[in-house]
């Protein structure tokens, strides 16, 4: 099989940029420029309701795992999304010499400004936890914040309170690890031919298989436990994703295509239609098949529906990586008063949720985008500082 070569349609970036996903995995608007008809609102589409039943999750536990039980599946999705999209912008550019530094360059400078803004927000709301009593473990306490603020996982020993290799933020285990995956993608470059591609997928479900096999199978990835998981995962979802957008790329299987509310609807019963007590076979279906979801849901929406997608694509990062702080903190507050989010009930989660969605809004437009701005200006490769759009993607090129 020859090297792969950017069609046409595909080789030069869209205006508005198009991003990733965290991602886990990355909170960006698949939103295309003016020039281009609406493409990917399908996928933005998936991504809102992703973060919906994350938040959900962190907020009500056991009670969401009952009407959800394969909601981790997400994660899953969200790297294949990443695998999608970060092709769709930068394969061109890759092979035009931007280079593995200059990508994760651009990386960071996307993840970082609203990662270390949660990161001050966990960390406000546990000091004002302990107020007057101190900082319990302060060494260790002092270590997670350094490692935290570096991005960096930290080990069980120096952890705070030694549960979680991210203490204060639990969800960053998924962004680590495709930041982990983005340096391997980024560092073969034009390297990646077909054939490479595909021992790479082949490999990921070998490591989903030895994942199944494992006490911990494919679930959690946050606590020390399980934080291998993460990697057995991200490897299939993310150049499953890789694949996925080639294929796009290259005009192929153009008949599998669904409509806005099937590819959701699909989504729903991957999550909902897990065993309750778990089924390696249901979980590899499941985890196989998102890479071909995401290809099938790479179309537009209705006109009166592409606003909202567009809205959860570019909000989707802030919400994910901002939840968990908030909620720590709006449960603080509300413990001043006797209550909590969620003895509170229906209204105390929406409260939560709309919280969140509109700090995730405000941040991106006054803190995140100005800032990344500032990073780009100063930091970017030099071909890549171009003005920032509020549906910017990855690198922040307009």
């Amino acid at each position: 099989m020859s090297r792969w070569r950017p069609g046409r349609r595909c080789s030069r970036r869209p205006r508005e940029g198009v991003t990733d996903a965290i991602a886990l995995s990355s909170g960006k608007s698949l939103a295309p420029s003016p020039s281009q008809p609406p493409l990917f609102h399908t996928i933005d589409g998936l991504r809102g309701v992703a973060v919906l039943a994350i938040l959900l999750y962190h907020c009500l536990g056991e009670h969401v795992l009952r009407i959800l039980p394969g909601v981790y599946f997400v994660v899953d999705m969200f790297y294949a999304i990443s695998g999608f999209v970060l092709s769709y912008a930068y394969e061109g550019e890759l092979r035009r010499g931007l280079g593995g530094g200059g990508f994760m360059r651009l990386r960071l400078i996307r993840v970082y400004p609203l990662y270390l803004l949660s990161l001050a927000i966990a960390v406000g709301a546990l000091l004002a936890m302990m107020g007057r009593s101190g900082i319990s473990e302060p060494l260790q306490f002092a270590a997670s914040l350094v490692a935290s603020a570096l991005l960096l996982p930290i080990i069980p020993r120096l952890s705070w309170h030694g549960h979680h290799p991210y203490p204060f933020n639990g969800t960053t285990w998924t962004l680590w690890w495709e930041l982990v995956i983005n340096v391997v993608w980024s560092t073969l470059g034009p390297r990646l031919t077909n054939r490479l591609l595909a021992v790479f997928v082949v490999i990921g479900i070998a490591l989903l298989g030895l994942g199944l096999s494992l006490p911990t199978k494919l679930e959690g990835g946050g606590a020390f436990e399980t934080f291998h998981v993460g990697a057995l995962r991200v490897v299939y979802g993310f150049f499953a994703g890789v694949a996925a957008y080639r294929l796009w790329a290259a005009g192929k299987f153009r008949w599998v295509r669904l409509p806005w509310w099937a590819s959701i609807l699909a989504m729903l019963a991957f999550m909902s239609m897990r065993p309750a007590h778990g089924s390696p076979a249901f979980d590899l279906i499941a985890v196989l098949a998102m890479p071909a979801l995401v290809f099938a849901s790479a179309g537009p929406a209705p006109r009166w529906l592409a606003p909202l997608c567009n809205f959860a694509g570019r909000s989707a990062y802030g919400i994910y990586i901002l939840n968990f702080p908030i909620l720590l903190a709006l449960n603080f507050t509300l413990h001043r008063f006797g209550l909590s989010v969620t003895r509170l009930g229906v209204p105390g989660v929406a409260l939560y949720i709309a919280v969140t969605i509109a700090i995730a809004a405000v941040a991106e437009r006054y803190y995140d985008l100005p800032a990344r701005r500032w990073l780009a200006r100063r930091f970017a490769p030099r071909r890549e500082r171009r003005e920032i759009h509020p549906s910017a993607g990855l690198d922040g090129a307009a």
